[in-house]
């Protein structure tokens, strides 16, 4: 018992090594593999016992009385165990009845199961190293050692405020994508504006900290657009509201601009009628002749002038419109021209109609 007590303090306190590695990235491959993988193999897991006892149920049955490998269930399933890497009993080709159940065996747990098993590990591994690839925070096991305690000197030396009483001051903040001097000062726990300066200049050697670069033209990086498309799918999800994809804004604004031309156009058409009414034919151009008599010239050129200048305007914005319809005629067009155009360039004559 005592020699059992200590065999499992041992084991303990290999487990506990096993998951300490876990404190760094590059270390832990072996942890995060692990529970990365554990739905897969747990399911994988299941129907491997189900086939295993399956196998053995028939292989006591029908061998138990022959071969010693199989006479009880606990040695088939020891003899099934084996079988997995390879030790196959002896002799077993000589009986076709054998060779028959050593080969369905093998192709359904040897061949098929087992790689299934590696290629769920193999898989979780090749994410975890993806991950470590994407994660910018973290170096080398041992430089990152180093900058570690190389912080806390510095800290200590240029009297640099505690990193726990910092972070817990930081995290009442909301909504702060980077911080700079000003909302540093305004914590008012550095002793001088030097000292602020001193702790950016440090922090701005990482490449991952430098802030957004902002140009003439705003821009947003892919991993930033990446963020705020997954932040709208989770407010949709919230509030019952299904995401537009790319195509169905475009058809959205094509159709909006459908409806502006007819809007435009029928501005046009009543501007004519009211012409038509004082009495003036209206032709292909828009220009209208006006015979009037002279008793009444006065009054109706005035009413002349002033429906000829809305017929005018009514056909100048029609023909705007017509011009901004006819540069996108499907969603088609507008989606090629987005892939072609650049994020942040000046608009065109096209992107502005």
């Amino acid at each position: 018992k005592f020699y059992l007590f200590c065999s499992a303090i041992l084991f303990t306190n290999l487990l506990r090594l096993i998951l300490a590695t876990a404190v760094h990235p590059r270390l832990a491959l072996l942890t995060s593999t692990i529970f990365k993988a554990a739905d897969d193999l747990w399911h994988a897991a299941i129907i491997l016992l189900l086939l295993m006892l399956s196998f053995a149920g028939i292989a006591t049955w029908q061998f138990g009385d022959e071969w010693h490998q199989f006479r009880t269930f606990g040695a088939t399933l020891k003899t099934q165990f084996e079988m997995m890497f390879g030790e196959f009993p002896e002799n077993w080709a000589d009986d076709p009845n054998m060779s028959a159940y050593t080969m369905f065996y093998f192709v359904v747990v040897f061949l098929l199961v087992q790689n299934f098993l590696l290629a769920i590990i193999v898989q979780a591994l090749m994410d975890v190293r993806q991950d470590n690839i994407d994660l910018e925070t973290e170096c080398e096991f041992f430089t990152d050692m180093w900058l570690a305690i190389g912080v806390h000197w510095k800290a200590f030396r240029r009297g640099w405020p505690s990193q726990f009483k910092l972070g817990r001051t930081m995290m009442k903040w909301q909504c702060k994508k980077s911080v700079g001097f000003k909302e540093l000062k305004a914590l008012k726990i550095f002793s001088s504006d030097e000292k602020i300066g001193e702790f950016l200049d440090y922090y701005l050697q990482f490449p991952f900290l430098e802030p957004d670069a902002v140009g003439e033209y705003p821009t947003t990086s892919q991993e930033g657009g990446e963020v705020v498309d997954a932040l709208e799918r989770r407010l949709a999800n919230l509030v019952g509201y299904k995401v537009q994809t790319l195509r169905e804004l475009a058809e959205e604004n094509i159709r909006i601009a459908e409806e502006r031309r007819s809007l435009k156009q029928q501005k046009y058409s009543n501007a004519l009628a009211k012409v038509v009414v004082v009495g003036a034919p209206a032709s292909s151009s828009g220009q209208t002749l006006c015979s009037v008599e002279n008793s009444k010239n006065g009054e109706k050129e005035t009413r002349l002038d002033s429906a000829l200048t809305s017929t005018n305007e009514a056909k100048d914005e029609a023909n705007s419109a017509d011009t901004a319809i006819d540069e996108f005629n499907s969603a088609d067009e507008v989606l090629t021209w987005l892939e072609s155009s650049k994020v942040g360039a000046p608009p065109s004559n096209q992107s502005s109609n």
